[in-house]
């Protein structure tokens, strides 16, 4: 894609501006295309690193190898991590750019591009000799970084096949390594360099090559063909008007070196004054630049900032209509969901009220019909009283009779309200007003303490018979022999239940009868039923209590 963009590395150095242009240009055209966007970002960031914006540089090296690994190519991040390693050399953090380019050793590898494991090797071996030429400046030279280890490297790039622009990049970075040392070494590999790079044009390059060159030839001493290398070297610079400050200080320093050499202090000096301004600009233009990219940086941050806010604004919104959205959808088939509930309770509802008029219907009739047996009975058995000429007998038929009747006065009652209940004051008083009809007793008077009771309709026919057995024994045993005949009937409820009291100012056989007497027996049956307590008993007259549970 380099090539198909014109983008050289003779381009990158003779015309920066035009480079990053079309590297621009090359990044908009990518598209989704993960290997020309890996591509791209590689090219940008050598186009910054060569302007030395080595953090911008850093910034798409990373994305290129972020890209390359998505699309997978060893070779392609192997080339990556080459360009990391050298932007970690400029950086001066030789240990990552050591890191980087042995991975990228590791990853080609294992491919078998031996021409990308030569620039592996290569990029190894440059940033050895770097870090050393830059610890031995400080004074600091340490054994991680020698340049035994870069020609090391050097040597096994060598035994690869290259093409002319690597063979010279070769060349330089053995004969740079020497120069390092300050050993005369390098000469035969910096003229091969200088051979290739003026047979392909490359002009930066080559004044680059020239003057390390003369250099070299000043460490041979050399000093005649040092001094037409370098007028060389910077005549072509001048003529061309490249207007690189870093490459002025380059040839300056190796001309101080040369008049030094040959006590020729004046130029020496001159060219000191040269190489100190250049230092001056460079350092004046890094300042510049690095205050202009702050600025760019920060206005950049501030507009990602502000349309970060905004797309955060925008995320809350579309949040908020959705939780509206939902509300009104939770709200809408709330309402479907209570209207439809509603509708079905009413629906429930007047199907249970048909139903429960429909059995009270039922109840009501059955009531009805049962009041008509029951009086049917009872008349048929007033029919037969009548023939009867026995008083024993006519007896004990009343007193059936009275049975049926306290059956049929419940019934009778039933059959005026839709419960399956009975109020047990107006049942109870109707029963023994009844009574006292039948059993006519002169004086007779009766007090009713009835509480509000509503007995369930089984209770209140079990509790009527045994009020009809005991009030009837009173009326025919006790009352006869009474000056002044009282009777009083209580009931009373309690959070047990209820308590039945018949007392009577006579004197009542009732006590005294067998236990075979059909009414006693009546009785002891009906309080079984109602699970009760009861006791006879006789003080001044006799008393009947009984006690039973609430259903």
């Amino acid at each position: 894609m380099e090539k198909m963009l014109g983008i050289s590395d003779s381009l990158l150095f003779e015309a920066p501006a035009k480079s990053l242009m079309l590297a621009q240009e090359a990044y908009k055209m990518t598209g989704n295309s993960l290997y020309l966007k890996g591509t791209a970002s590689l090219i940008m960031g050598k186009v910054y690193q060569q302007q030395r914006d080595y953090y911008t540089a850093r910034k798409h090296y990373l994305e290129s190898l972020e890209l390359r690994r998505k699309w997978g190519s060893p070779d392609l991040i192997g080339v990556t991590m080459l360009a990391l390693s050298e932007n970690n050399a400029h950086l001066h953090h030789f240990d990552e750019a050591i890191g980087y380019a042995r991975q990228a050793v590791d990853l080609i590898r294992k491919t078998g591009n031996e021409l990308g494991l030569s620039m592996a090797y290569m990029q190894l071996a440059s940033t050895h000799s770097w870090a050393y030429s830059t610890a031995k400046s400080r004074d600091m030279l340490t054994p991680r970084f020698s340049t035994d280890s870069a020609l090391h490297y050097y040597k096994l790039a060598e035994q690869y096949e290259h093409q002319p622009d690597q063979k010279a990049w070769l060349h330089y970075g053995i004969g740079i390594t020497y120069i390092h040392r300050e050993d005369s070494a390098a000469v035969p590999y910096l003229e091969k360099a200088v051979a290739i790079r003026r047979k392909l044009g490359q002009l930066y390059l080559l004044i680059d090559a020239m003057q390390f060159l003369g250099r070299a030839q000043v460490y041979r001493k050399d000093y005649l063909t040092a001094e037409k290398l370098l007028d060389e070297a910077y005549g072509l610079y001048k003529s061309h008007t490249l207007d690189d400050d870093f490459l002025l200080s380059k040839i300056a320093f190796s001309n101080v070196l040369l008049h030094q050499a040959t006590k020729s202090y004046k130029k020496a000096f001159e060219w000191l004054l040269t190489g100190n301004k250049t230092r001056d600009r460079r350092l004046l233009d890094d300042r510049e630049g690095a205050i202009s990219q702050l600025t760019v940086h920060y206005e950049t941050e501030k507009k990602e900032a502000l349309l970060k806010q905004r797309e955060t604004e925008l995320a809350r919104q579309r949040e908020m209509l959705g939780y509206e959205r939902k509300i009104k959808w939770i709200m809408f088939g709330s309402l479907v969901l209570a209207i439809g509930t509603l509708g079905m309770v009413f629906y429930l509802y007047r199907k249970n009220r048909e139903l429960s008029l429909h059995n009270a219907t039922l109840v009501k009739e059955q009531n009805h019909r049962i009041k008509n047996n029951l009086q049917r009975l009872s008349s048929l058995m007033d029919l037969q009283l009548r023939k009867l000429t026995s008083r024993e007998t006519r007896s004990l038929l009343q007193e059936n009779v009275n049975r049926v009747q306290t059956i049929g006065l419940l019934h009778r009652h039933l059959n005026n309200t839709t419960r399956l209940s009975i109020s047990m004051p107006l049942y109870l008083e109707t029963l023994v007003e009844g009574l006292k009809d039948i059993y006519i007793i002169p004086g007779l008077r009766i007090d009713y303490r009835i509480a509000p009771v509503v007995l369930p309709s089984q209770q209140a026919m079990s509790l009527g018979l045994i009020v009809n057995e005991v009030v009837t024994n009173a009326f025919k045993h006790a009352f006869p022999k009474a000056t002044s005949p009282q009777l009083e009937i209580i009931l009373s409820r309690s959070d047990t239940g209820c308590h039945l009291q018949i007392s009577d100012n006579g004197q009542s056989e009732i006590v005294a009868a067998s236990p075979e007497s059909i009414g006693l027996q009546l009785i002891l049956l009906l309080a079984r039923e109602l699970k009760a307590v009861h006791r006879l008993s006789q003080e001044n007259g006799t008393v009947f209590d009984l006690k039973f549970p609430l259903l």
